[in-house]
């Protein structure tokens, strides 16, 4: 009798929004544990602004896995969480090797149990990207894509491929329609922004418009810091760093996200603020000496790169290549990393990255 009218009547009661994904697969008949299938609702209704997010998160999972292994959905909920856990300071010492076999086993899982899960080729395609595997991860992307074009992640995994081919045009389309998926509660009509891939490109007018126009619909402050984040990016590749600050120290308020500190403390280095650069460095640096959390190496890059100095990047991010970090690729495209292009030992990084000629800056 538990089919899906139950999976249907958990998901009311927690007030999830479904994807039009998750609509089709409540559709087809199935037998559920209704008691795991409401343990994964939880987890997908967690705020990442929330303490120990990744943590619950996982915990909520791994109950659900034991009363149900077969329940797909918590299997590739719990492989993306393995991924994210990476970027979480609160998630304890797990490191990206770790957590890329993590993931693995569970995606390996699901591909028996489920092989068309589009949203387990989404994750695939971010396990592919952290071991810089490029020409697997544009197959799956394409193919997560292709199986679900309503589904976020799947979208987002293609966006991201555009955007280190730069292929900006594609990339500004599909945007469009993910904040439509993101973020159904903006009107249409003002949907007519593609602001992160407008910083990919170097538009930063543009950009910054974008993200202002999101702010007017901020509906929580999880919202507020994506949209704060972004707004300290795009002053910052237009050298005003005084309102970067500001955007980022507000986030940094809300959500102190090891990766993103890092540039914290670079746009501090770069404002002149070399006193309080230095704090932020040398806390990331203890976390890290101390096993707090695992920080990644690319956030303490990122703060010598905001110092000024150069060999103690490129020593970080050798350490970030041999780490799997999940944002090494943003050497590829990211403005803020546009300074090293001229480096010969960048051109080496992108040769042992297998980086493909097509998606290189000059």
């Amino acid at each position: 009798m538990l089919q899906s009218e139950v999976a249907r009547t958990v998901a009311d009661q927690v007030r999830v929004a479904l994807t039009p994904a998750d609509q089709r697969r409540l559709g087809v008949t199935r037998t559920v544990n209704p008691e795991a299938y409401n343990l994964y609702l939880q987890s997908k209704a967690l705020m990442d602004t929330e303490r120990n997010f990744v943590r619950h998160k996982e915990a909520l999972l791994r109950k659900a896995l034991v009363l149900d292994p077969t329940l797909v959905e918590a299997r590739v909920e719990l492989a993306g969480c393995f991924l994210g856990g990476v970027l979480d300071p609160s998630y304890g010492g797990r490191s990206t090797v770790e957590s890329l076999a993590l993931a693995r086993a569970e995606l390996e899982q699901v591909a028996r149990l489920a092989p068309d899960s589009a949203q387990a080729h989404a994750v695939l395609a971010r396990v592919l990207r952290f071991e810089n595997d490029w020409p697997g991860f544009e197959r799956e992307a394409e193919l997560a894509y292709a199986l679900d074009p309503g589904n976020p992640d799947c979208v987002n995994e293609v966006i991201v491929s555009r955007h280190y081919s730069g292929r900006y045009s594609e990339a500004c389309t599909l945007e469009r329609h993910l904040w439509g998926l993101w973020r159904p509660d903006i009107p249409a009509r003002a949907l007519t922004f593609c602001p992160i891939t407008a910083y990919d490109a170097g538009h930063y007018d543009e950009m910054s418009a974008g993200f202002q126009a999101v702010k007017q619909y901020d509906r929580n402050e999880a919202d507020s810091v994506l949209s704060s984040r972004w707004l300290a990016f795009g002053y910052a590749a237009q050298g005003r760093f005084d309102e970067a600050a500001a955007y980022m120290e507000r986030a940094d308020r809300v959500q102190p996200y090891t990766p993103w500190k890092g540039w914290l403390a670079y746009i501090y280095g770069r404002q002149g603020r070399v006193d309080k650069a230095r704090a932020v460095l040398a806390e990331l640096l203890s976390m890290r000496r101390e096993k707090d959390a695992y920080v990644i190496p690319t956030a303490i890059a990122s703060a010598y790169e905001g110092l000024g100095e150069r060999d103690e990047v490129f020593a970080w991010l050798d350490v970030a290549y041999s780490e799997h970090d999940p944002k090494l690729a943003l050497i590829i495209n990211w403005p803020l990393w546009s300074g090293l292009r001229a480096d010969p030992r960048y051109t080496a990084l992108l040769d042992r990255m297998n980086v493909p000629q097509a998606w290189r800056r000059k």
